[in-house]
């Protein structure tokens, strides 16, 4: 029975992790385009 917790538990932060990255590279693309948009003179 605990066995299966943690594996529950293990594939949920791999999940969490997994938008952790995504949310990064999401954010990281946007802040690439807010400083060409800066640099643009807008």
């Amino acid at each position: 029975m605990c066995i299966k917790t943690i594996d529950v538990d293990c594939a949920e932060l791999k999940q969490q992790l997994k938008w952790e990255k995504e949310r990064l590279k999401h954010m990281k693309k946007v802040s690439g385009v807010e400083m060409l948009l800066g640099h643009g003179g807008l």
